[in-house]
């Protein structure tokens, strides 16, 4: 049954049906693969980041937004970190200002018309600030 989903999802993806990757996981499953990754790095490690409701319908509003992609990143102290971007129907980062454009190939790509924002925090499309667990509330 998993691998029927993954082929189907495959074939999603070729046929640019992002809307319809990813689906549920057992909650015995959730519980193994947790517990393995804690097993597997030191007690103090980041195991969850929790991203607020409004920046996760932000960006499915976005134009053309087919669903997210979650980055992992290593922030300026050295910290696990999740970056949240738009992911358009052809798989590509929505980034700012941008235009699905088909080159010679005939493969679409996006032309970028502006810089994809600065460090002042200037909404570019990509988020994080998400609340780290162990390190917040409620995890």
């Amino acid at each position: 049954m998993e691998n029927e989903k993954k082929l189907e999802q495959e074939t999603d993806f070729r046929r640019g049906n992002l809307e319809k990757v990813g689906g549920p996981i057992a909650l015995e499953k959730v519980r193994l693969w947790t517990n393995n990754y804690r097993r597997m790095n030191d007690k103090d490690i980041t195991t969850s980041h929790f991203f607020g409701r409004g920046v996760i319908e932000k960006i499915l509003r976005q134009t053309g937004c087919a669903g997210i992609r979650m980055h992992y990143a290593i922030d300026d102290r050295g910290h696990k970190q999740l970056i949240l971007s738009g992911v358009d129907r052809f798989g590509k980062d929505q980034l700012p200002h941008q235009k699905n454009v088909l080159n010679e190939g005939g493969e679409h790509h996006a032309v970028m018309a502006l810089a994809a924002g600065d460090d002042a925090g200037n909404d570019n499309g990509f988020y994080d600030q998400s609340w780290p667990c162990p390190e917040t509330k409620g995890c």
